[in-house]
């Protein structure tokens, strides 16, 4: 879900691998704030280490955990 000018756009991420969908993610989340992305990462793993880094790392740390996951999870269920 995206904002465009105040209107909630739902939005489809459609990506063939693990890479596509982390640049889809980035695409999305590269503009979030700092405090906002560690307190995301802070729902499942420990931050200090990532506190000093910049937005943008904490960024791509973020978006590749997310894309890791998902390409984890569909290689579980055997789907590709």
């Amino acid at each position: 879900m995206a904002k465009f000018f105040g209107a909630v756009k739902h939005g489809k991420i459609e990506a063939k691998d693990a890479l596509d969908l982390f640049d889809a993610l980035f695409e999305t989340y590269q503009h979030t704030e700092k405090a906002k992305l560690l307190e995301w990462l802070g729902q499942s793993v420990d931050i200090t280490p990532y506190a000093h880094l910049s937005q943008r790392e904490i960024a791509e740390i973020y978006c590749e955990g997310i894309a890791a996951s998902a390409s984890s999870r569909q290689s579980n269920t055997g789907s590709q």
